[in-house]
């Protein structure tokens, strides 16, 4: 039997407290980063968004996801599985765990969320 050694986060039916949960362990820390595959997005979008600490980009491609590592180092991945392919979902979902670790904090959009969340 494998054993997996990090958390899940769908220990529930409901998947706003199972996103909440994740948000809040990115949040404080306790993960670096999380992926959420949901019908629909934008509800996600607003409630992670709304987690100090979690800067969450929504999946539509593999380009927008790089571009989100780049501009505001994004710690959650959002991707709707509702107009999404399969390998669209992977290729999003792989790109975001290859370029997480590697991606460069900083500049004004990251600035600006700093600053945002001191207030």
């Amino acid at each position: 039997v494998q054993t997996c050694a990090l958390p899940i986060y769908n220990i529930g039916d409901c998947w706003l407290e199972n996103l909440r949960g994740l948000c809040d362990a990115v949040g404080c820390g306790a993960v670096a980063a999380g992926v959420a595959i949901l019908p629909y997005a934008a509800d996600a979008m607003v409630v992670a968004n709304k987690t100090r600490g979690v800067r969450a980009v929504q999946g539509t491609r593999a380009e927008s996801v790089a571009a989100a590592l780049r501009h505001f180092d994004a710690n959650v991945l959002i991707v709707e599985h509702a107009f999404c392919m399969f390998h669209e979902m992977r290729a999003m979902v792989r790109m975001f765990a290859a370029q997480r670790a590697a991606a460069a904090a900083g500049g004004a959009v990251c600035d600006a969320i700093d600053k945002l969340e001191r207030t």
